[in-house]
């Protein structure tokens, strides 16, 4: 089991003191990566591959253990082929994605109902392929 401290958006914590700071109360307390937020972001949006970048590398930075540390990042993908996005995050120094099966991505604008079957699909299709 890993466990990784979700900070508040990015953007509103680009003090360089205060996420070196966050980093390493985490590294000492013994959580495993981080999963951060986008600030600003629009319901379904997610964070760019630079985003991951300029957080890994931050990360990396700061960290003074040598153990591993995880980057979690995230977005949607249509089916398990659609890999592009994964891969780019990946090399970027994501280690988790996470799939983003919320209603917005699907279309879905505050009205009316879910459009469930559309994220029963995506999750049933799978993970994108690595």
């Amino acid at each position: 089991m890993h466990f990784g401290v979700s900070v508040p958006p990015f953007e509103d914590f680009f003090q360089p003191r205060t996420l070196a700071q966050l980093a390493h109360d985490a590294e000492q307390a013994g959580w495993d990566g981080v999963a951060p937020l986008k600030a600003g972001a629009e319901f379904g949006e997610s964070l760019t591959p630079h985003d991951t970048h300029a957080i890994a590398a931050f990360c990396a930075e700061h960290r003074t253990a040598t153990t591993p540390f995880d980057v979690l990042s995230g977005g949607h993908t249509a089916d398990s082929t659609d890999t592009a996005l994964p891969h780019a995050h990946a090399d970027a120094g994501a280690t988790w994605w996470i799939e983003d099966v919320s209603p917005w991505p699907f279309g879905w604008k505050w009205e009316g109902a879910w459009p469930v079957e559309a994220m029963r699909n995506r999750i049933r299709a799978g993970p994108p392929a690595f």
